[in-house]
């Protein structure tokens, strides 16, 4: 597999593949990060909508 390309090549791959794994889990990060900071705002309109 990493024979067939050339070291140079083989290391911009690796290195665009290391990009792109990091921005997707860093997408994955900021969604989860965002959904936990929104949760909190969302909830206590609806608990006291319950309730009242």
């Amino acid at each position: 597999m990493g024979a067939s390309l050339p070291p140079k090549e083989a290391n911009l791959f690796k290195l665009i593949v290391g990009i792109r794994a990091r921005l997707k889990f860093g997408a994955l990060e900021s969604v989860f990060i965002g959904f936990s900071a929104f949760l909190p705002l969302l909830q206590p309109p609806r608990d006291a909508g319950s309730l009242n």
